[in-house]
């Protein structure tokens, strides 16, 4: 869902500057609009990494464990994983080449020995030429597009070679499209022409940032695939955690306690259910005062308190996440003080 709304801002701002035209000065407003988005997809960018991340590590451990069921499974996530990386970094790469082109090396940082683009400190933000310069006159945008194309069609190949059903791959697909386009003036244009033609800088930068999120959704949803075949054909129990994330800890008398309950990994696929309460640890046979909370879009379940009394409170729960075989079950506790005012 998330992606699809940042789809649907990014076609919204496209349609508006390409209104503009080049001659127009971006209205600033649509500029920090940019910036925002770039922020907000970067962060999703490393939420998605980091849970890609701990698929490969329970790959590791599972494989350790059993390793003639696993290897097939391992060594495909493995290949999806080597490749998934070379594209992300290359579209990175496409990035700190139209920054230099510009002469924004202050906006420039290095995390994780890879150079970064902070988008708050470019200074032209609305320059239309040196993503020009990189992307068509030095044809980045153009390789660009036959690598989407290559990774889309080696995934589209594992997925259909090990008989994954419709759903995944016309995410894939929708994720992935590279597709040309219908221009204002009724002529068929490329991907690249559509997505960064006369866009200005910081638009073009917000943009690469999407499509790498793109990549690693992709990644995503195929590693989760492959998990999926080993804990639905060998029961082996994919060892996630259960987050509880609250605004506070302690809160103040006449307050609202706010927490967001979630898996460590959320797969898109599997939607979780999650429940509070007294519940028997052995078999989850939820107790009287048990409950289930609403989930959000992004997976998560939203659990209100309204105005709980003051003093020390905890509470308890568990995920359950099912697959094909088995549920799976995963508790968590949570706790908060409420204090008097002063």
């Amino acid at each position: 869902m998330k992606s699809i709304i940042v789809s649907v801002l990014f076609a919204f701002l496209i349609i508006l500057l390409n209104g503009c035209g080049n001659n127009c000065r971006t209205p600033k407003e649509t500029l920090d609009a940019f910036v925002a988005m770039d922020k907000g997809l970067n962060d999703a960018l490393v939420q998605i990494e980091q849970q890609n991340e701990m698929i490969y590590q329970e790959f590791e451990k599972q494989y350790q464990l059993s390793k003639k069921k696993v290897e097939k499974w391992k060594k495909l996530a493995d290949a999806v994983k080597l490749k998934s990386e070379k594209l992300s970094n290359g579209i990175n790469d496409i990035k700190v080449k139209i920054i230099k082109e510009a002469d924004e090396n202050m906006s420039l940082f290095l995390k994780d020995g890879i150079m970064k683009v902070d988008a708050i400190k470019i200074a032209s933000k609305d320059n239309i030429d040196f993503p020009k310069k990189v992307l068509f006159d030095d044809a980045a945008g153009s390789l660009l597009r036959k690598k989407m194309e290559n990774y889309h069609e080696f995934l589209e190949k594992i997925l259909l070679d090990n008989k994954a059903d419709e759903e995944i791959i016309q995410k894939i697909k929708l994720l992935l499209n590279t597709g040309n386009h219908i221009s204002e003036d009724g002529e068929e244009i490329t991907w690249e022409e559509y997505l960064f033609e006369g866009m200005p800088l910081i638009s073009v930068i917000a943009m690469l940032t999407k499509i790498q999120l793109d990549v690693r959704i992709a990644e995503n949803l195929v590693t989760l695939f492959f998990m999926r075949q080993i804990s639905g054909d060998d029961h082996f129990s994919f060892k996630l955690e259960a987050l509880v994330l609250s605004k506070a800890t302690e809160i103040i008398e006449g307050s609202d306690y706010q927490a967001e309950i979630f898996p460590a990994v959320f797969d898109t696929l599997v939607r979780p259910d999650i429940y509070i309460g007294d519940y028997n640890p052995e078999t989850f046979e939820l107790g009287k005062n048990a409950i289930k909370i609403n989930i959000l879009n992004n997976g998560r379940g939203r659990y209100i308190i309204k105005d709980p009394s003051l003093g020390e409170h905890t509470y308890k729960g568990f995920i359950k996440l099912s697959t094909p075989l088995v549920d799976k079950y995963y508790p968590f506790e949570g706790k908060y003080r409420v204090l008097p005012r002063k």
